[in-house]
């Protein structure tokens, strides 16, 4: 069901009511006059009617990084006791 309302003497339809404007699954729909737009998610990328790939996030970078530092620790101090 499209609502409609009257700005400035036009009539506005809401293309977000109805299958979120045509905006990709992970894409927030925002209402404009006479149109919408469509803006990826926080995590995804693209132009909001295609969005792809949840983009790790700078935590989880961070962690993999502090992970990879411990192993190497681990095998440099082990060869320096042999």
């Amino acid at each position: 069901m499209e609502k409609k309302k009257k700005i400035n003497s036009q009539i506005d339809v809401d293309e977000c009511l109805t299958n979120n404007g045509g905006c990709h699954a992970q894409a927030t729909c925002t209402n404009t006059i006479g149109s919408r737009t469509c803006t990826c998610n926080s995590g995804y990328s693209g132009n909001g009617i295609v969005c792809s790939g949840r983009v790790l996030s700078f935590d989880f970078y961070i962690h993999k990084l502090d992970i990879i530092h411990l192993i190497q620790l681990f095998f440099f101090k082990k060869k320096r006791l042999q």
